[in-house]
C-alpha cells in the first residue's frame, strides 16, 4: 500500500502529543503494512511519552511477528487477532509502568490496522478512529467505536444524539494505562478495489466535516496539504494527526 502521514500541535496546544507508525513490505510471496495511531491523552502527566511507548511497540511488532504472519498459511485468522491483542496488551503494560512511583498516570491511546494481501485487521483502544472510503459508498464508513464516555452513553441510550454536545468528548472510557483491565475494539474485513483508508486522531476528525474529508479524498488522498486546511485556520483545538492508504 502506498500513505501519506501527517502530524502537527494543532492551533491551540504547544506539544504534540500524537504518534504515527506506517510501513509497508514484501515478505516472500506476501505483501504487508501496518499502520498506528497513538494519541497521548491532554492534561495527563507525560502524555507524548506514553503516546511513544505505545508506537515503539508498534514498531517492535512489525519488525518481530508481521514477516511471520504474513508468510503463514494455515491459522493466519487466528494468529492475527492473538498478535494484535498481544500488542495491545503490552502496549498497556508499557505505559502502565510508566506511572510507577507518579502521582498522576501517563494514558494514551493506540488503533492498530495491519494489512495482509487484501485483508485487513484492526486493534483499537481509545478515540482515534479508522474510516474506509469505497469507490461506490456516499459517504465514509467508520470501522471503529469510539470508547468514550459520551459515546458510551450513545450506545446504552442513556443520552439522545442531540444532548451528546452537553458533555466532553475527550473523558475516555478506556485507553492505554487505566488501572483497569483493558478491553479492546477488533473489526476486521477485504479491501475492494479502490479502498482508501483514514486513520486520525480527534484533533482531525472532530474539527473537520466528514463530506469534506471523503470529497478530498475522492480528489487526491496523497495530498495531505489539502486535508489539514479542511480545519479552518486557528481552529485546531487539538493535535492533528491522520495517515491515508491505498492500494498502489
Amino acid at each position: 500500500m502506498e500513505w501519506i502521514l501527517s502530524s502537527d500541535p494543532g492551533d491551540c496546544r504547544a506539544e504534540n502529543e500524537d504518534k504515527l507508525f506506517a510501513a509497508s513490505a514484501r515478505f516472500g510471496w506476501q505483501k504487508a503494512a501496518l499502520f498506528a495511531v497513538a494519541d497521548g491523552c491532554g492534561g495527563m502527566q507525560r502524555g507524548a511519552e506514553a503516546s511513544a511507548a505505545a508506537i515503539n511497540c508498534v514498531r517492535l511488532f512489525w519488525k518481530r511477528h508481521v514477516p511471520h504472519l504474513a508468510n503463514r498459511l494455515l491459522g493466519r485468522q487466528t494468529a492475527v487477532n492473538t498478535g494484535l491483542e498481544h500488542l495491545l496488551q503490552t502496549a498497556h503494560a508499557q505505559v502502565c509502568a510508566l506511572a510507577e512511583g507518579e502521582k498522576k498516570r501517563p494514558a494514551s491511546t493506540l488503533t492498530v490496522m495491519l494489512v495482509i494481501g487484501r485483508q485487513f485487521w484492526i486493534r483499537h483502544v481509545g478515540d482515534c478512529r479508522i474510516y474506509r472510503l469505497s469507490p461506490t459508498a456516499a459517504k465514509l464508513e467508520r470501522l471503529t467505536e469510539d470508547q468514550s464516555m459520551v459515546a458510551d452513553m450513545l450506545r446504552n441510550q442513556e443520552i439522545e444524539p442531540w444532548e451528546a454536545a452537553d458533555y466532553s468528548r475527550s473523558v475516555l472510557s478506556m485507553c492505554l494505562g487505566m488501572p483497569a483491565k483493558l478491553h479492546t475494539y477488533a473489526n476486521s474485513g477485504r479491501i475492494e478495489r479502490g479502498d482508501i483508508f483514514l486513520l486520525c486522531s480527534d484533533g482531525f476528525y472532530a474539527y473537520a466535516v466528514e463530506e469534506s474529508i471523503a470529497e478530498q479524498l475522492r480528489i487526491n488522498a496523497a495530498n495531505s496539504a489539502a486535508l489539514r486546511r479542511l480545519i479552518p485556520a486557528g481552529r485546531a483545538g487539538d493535535n492533528v494527526s491522520f495517515i491515508t492508504a491505498w492500494e498502489e
